[in-house]
């Protein structure tokens, strides 16, 4: 039962999850531009404005994927 109750507060909800997911999704939708095809990388016209956005929630997306993990393997020992 204990163990139970433990393994539940280690495992990241589906709301944070999704969080982490639709970070990740607006990244790829604002880059897409420069990651897609050949194509659409002639037609790219993001800004370094967007591009700088679009790192910065990238970066976010990293960390919470980061703290995820330690909190469910715990920190690295």
């Amino acid at each position: 039962m204990a163990s139970q109750t433990q393994q539940r507060s280690k495992t990241p909800n589906s709301t944070v999850l999704a969080a982490v997911l639709d970070k990740l999704v607006a990244v790829h939708l604002d880059l897409d531009l420069l990651c897609g095809t050949s194509a659409d990388r002639a037609r790219a016209t993001l800004t370094p404005k967007a591009i700088a956005d679009a790192c910065d929630i990238l970066q976010s997306a990293i960390a919470d994927l980061r703290n995820i993990i330690h909190q469910v393997d715990g920190p690295k020992r």
